[in-house]
């Protein structure tokens, strides 16, 4: 009788597939030769990707700049982030708001491939008018190549626009001539541009979308207006749109969020584009703002009852959304109406000028990782405890920063000497934990 052959070890499981990652760029690009921190880039565009609510950063370094001079005489700002990898960048004369009319003017357009670190300068727009308004945005067609597509409204404001149309395939710029719907109030004023279902939507915060294919030959504009019920009050200003109102790509589908400008209890509602053919929106979600204020989760982050600004939806959950206030980057999830979590960062330290025109929200291809992870959806990130949140960060900066710099900054040693204390029993409680299992 043969002895029993030795069986082959099981096969291991497959490793849990990655959850996606993402994070909240800042649109407008430094310009500087300092490392804006852990790089991942070419020696021109270095990118530092903070993981939400931290906000990730894109530093220029143009070529023998030895001043700040460039960060406001010729910003960069990214009017477009594909989840392939690429950036679409803007740098232009004179200071940019994305909200305001003139965006775009005299502008020269660059692509980064943050996967594989190079940088291309597109041929200047030719022709264009020295005061010619247009944004430009960026699709990526499978088996179509790519192409930028900039809509600059006639000059003349007989109705008519010019789309700029730049592929590899051509190489040029190629001009094709648009008609502005009936429907639509002119002059139309861009944020920014959105590719989604084959096509580029340009969006104006103050009345909706108008969207065409720009790879047919002769596209034409459709318009989708917003819901009649958010139409904006006489006297509203496009500079303040974007503080109350941000339109973004969330679970594949468009989704639109206001804060309420002109009510006693403002309230947060959030709509998703459920027809793109027939206009046709859907409410999804309406929370009291003083509901979340309530909440024991926004009294643990120490912030004012201050109406926030809007900064954006979260790409692969609609129910939260990211808000502005003192500084600060929290989440909020619409149907729980509790904070998800919550960072200081230095968007802006004018509240009034944190909104959605500062940020938007970049899908990341698998190649390109957050340099710390967020907390996953579900997980509580607003502990109970201030000594909670200190404890954490400490534990997870320790392997890379060290305890040290960490409380380089604090005011008090006691208090590091504190949150280090309940660090440690933390750890010994999670330790009695799997003694029990």
């Amino acid at each position: 009788m043969q002895p029993p052959q030795p069986q082959p070890p099981p096969t291991p499981p497959p490793a849990p597939a990655r959850p996606p990652q993402w994070v909240a760029l800042r649109r407008v690009a430094r310009v500087s030769r300092a490392d804006p921190g852990p790089p991942q880039g070419s020696s021109d565009f270095r990118l530092a990707l903070d993981a939400p609510p931290r906000l990730a950063r894109l530093a220029v370094s143009p070529p023998g700049s030895t001043t700040g001079r460039d960060a406001t005489d010729r910003p960069h700002v990214v009017l477009a982030a594909d989840p392939s990898g690429v950036l679409l960048l803007s740098g232009c004369h004179g200071p940019l708001a994305a909200d305001e009319p003139g965006a775009g003017a005299g502008a020269s357009y660059f692509l980064f491939d943050a996967v594989s670190s190079t940088v291309r300068r597109l041929p200047d727009v030719p022709d264009r008018p020295v005061d010619g308004a247009g944004t430009a945005g960026l699709i990526v067609a499978p088996g179509a190549g790519f192409m930028v597509a900039e809509m600059v409204p006639s000059t003349a404001r007989d109705g008519s626009a010019t789309l700029h149309c730049f592929s590899p395939e051509s190489g040029v710029w190629i001009n094709k001539i648009l008609r502005f719907p009936d429907r639509i109030r002119l002059p139309w004023y861009t944020a920014h541009v959105v590719s989604y279902s084959g096509k580029l939507w340009w969006v104006d915060l103050s009345q909706g979308l108008l969207a065409c294919d720009p790879f047919a030959g002769e596209p034409e504009l459709h318009f989708v207006p917003f819901p009649a019920s958010v139409r904006l009050v006489k006297g509203d200003k496009q500079r303040d749109v974007s503080r109350h109102r941000c339109l973004s790509l969330s679970g594949g589908r468009l989704r639109f969020v206001v804060i309420t400008a002109h009510a006693c209890v403002p309230k947060i509602k959030l709509w998703t584009l459920a027809n793109p053919e027939a206009g046709e929106w859907t409410l999804d979600h309406e929370a009291h703002v003083e509901d979340i204020w309530d909440d024991q989760s926004f009294k643990n982050t120490g912030l004012s009852k201050k109406r926030p600004g809007l900064a954006l939806i979260h790409p692969y959950n609609p129910g939260v959304v990211y808000f502005f206030l003192q500084e600060h980057l929290f989440g909020v999830d619409l149907r729980a109406k509790t904070v998800t979590e919550c960072a200081t960062n230095d968007h802006a330290r004018d509240d009034a000028a944190a909104s959605s025109s500062l940020v938007l929200a970049w899908e990341l291809p698998p190649s390109l990782t957050t340099s710390s992870s967020g907390p996953a959806h579900g997980e509580e990130a607003l502990s109970t405890s201030s000594f909670d949140r200190i404890a954490d960060t400490a534990s997870q900066h320790k392997l890379t920063w060290g305890l040290a710099s960490l409380f380089a900054d604090m005011e008090f040693e006691q208090l590091t000497k504190i949150a280090l204390g309940y660090l440690n029993y933390k750890t010994k409680k999670e330790e009695n934990k799997f003694k029990e299992l």
